[in-house]
């Protein structure tokens, strides 16, 4: 058997070795097609501003969205949310109606075009392997979200809020096990300058 954190290390290693040409959300690109895979998700820019490398660094860790589970910046950050409503039906099952959203919060330079080429290569670069470390969230978060939504099927509210706890619980362990591997990213190149 697989481990999904096995699974994640193929992954990651399969990533990093394939060379993908993605366009800066700042180069006049769609910012939002990286992301399009993934129904449900919303994709939210915050403005870095200036041009220069360590300016931009500054900005990224005074602008970038804190982490509600750790308390701290990061340069980019993935969140999830379910919400369930559930009713007792007379046979004792649950009948239960499970909604979900996924919210990437993301970095947008103010003048791309301004960068000097080596500052472009650069951001480019960082970019590339930024959305890849997201879109491994996103990976995960939906490779739970199918125990999620049938938490509730065939058996009491009790029973489902169980279930679907124990479902959010793995979901946030594989979360902390993949940026634990990656070092939030940095480990497979998603550091600037």
């Amino acid at each position: 058997m697989v481990t999904p954190i096995a699974q994640r290390r193929t992954l990651i290693a399969a990533s990093t070795a394939t060379l993908v040409v993605l366009a800066s959300p700042s180069s006049g690109q769609d910012p939002d097609k990286r992301f399009t895979d993934f129904a449900d998700t919303v994709v939210e820019y915050y403005d870095v501003p200036s041009t220069r490398e360590r300016d931009i660094r500054r900005s990224l860790n005074e602008l970038g969205p804190v982490s509600t589970t750790k308390n701290e910046r990061f340069d980019a950050l993935t969140a999830y949310n379910f919400r369930w409503r559930t009713r007792t039906k007379p046979d004792g099952n649950c009948d239960a109606q499970i909604d979900f959203t996924s919210t990437v919060t993301f970095p947008q330079l103010e003048n791309y075009a301004g960068l000097s080429r080596s500052a472009r290569r650069k951001w480019d670069a960082y970019i590339l392997e930024l959305e890849r470390h997201e879109v491994g969230h996103l990976e995960i978060t939906y490779s739970v979200r199918p125990a999620v939504e049938i938490a509730f099927d065939g058996v009491s509210c009790e029973t489902g809020r169980q279930r679907i706890k124990a479902a959010l619980a793995q979901l946030r362990d594989l979360h902390v096990q993949y940026d634990d591997l990656t070092d939030h990213g940095k480990r497979t190149g998603a550091t600037f300058p």
